[in-house]
This record gives structure tokens, C-alpha cells and sequence, in this order.
């Protein structure tokens, strides 16, 4: 699980020239991050490794960025690959 604060700014043009609204709009939301994900070791020798995973955020803030207009939950999709550079010889990776 991941817990992340986000601090989120909305800057509305529209309303600009209406001076009792406000152009600016500050909040923050409270994201609890979990998922499924699956790693796999390329070089045993050097550690570098690949990654995937599949994440959604199952906190309940109207004001989180993994949740859309309508209060359906977006999937969030990470990937990546990881080059070890600073290991010995000899190194095995467990």
C-alpha cells in the first residue's frame, strides 16, 4: 500500500473577469494506493530487473487525481525497468 498527499491547485480562466468568483481554487486529497504488479530479474549477476503493476486508490476523496468527474476509479499503470549499476562481481542477486 501507498498513502500519498496531493496538493492540488485549479486556476479557473473562465471566471476571471467575474469579481465574485474566485479565479483560484487550492485543496488536497489523501490517496491509499494498492495493487497487484509482477517483477522479473534479467541478470542475476548485475540486478537489474523489469516491473509492471496495476494500481487503484480505495481511499474515498471526491478531490483525488485517481478519480474522475463521475466517481469512477482510474486504474493507475506503472512500469519500468531497473539498471543496478554499483554491484561487485561475484553479486547475486536474491
Amino acid at each position: 500500500m501507498q498513502v500519498e498527499r496531493n496538493f492540488i491547485a485549479i486556476k479557473n480562466v473562465r471566471n476571471l473577469r467575474n469579481s465574485s468568483q474566485k479565479g483560484t481554487f487550492n485543496t488536497a486529497a489523501t490517496s491509499y494506493i494498492v495493487g497487484v504488479g509482477y517483477a522479473k530479474v534479467r541478470d542475476y549477476d548485475k540486478g537489474s530487473y523489469y516491473f509492471i503493476s496495476l494500481l487503484i486508490d480505495i481511499g474515498n476523496d471526491v478531490n483525488s487525481p485517481y478519480i474522475d468527474e463521475s466517481g469512477s476509479i482510474d486504474p493507475i499503470i506503472r512500469a519500468g525497468f531497473i539498471i543496478s549499476l554499483f554491484h561487485g562481481k561475484g553479486y547475486r542477486f536474491n
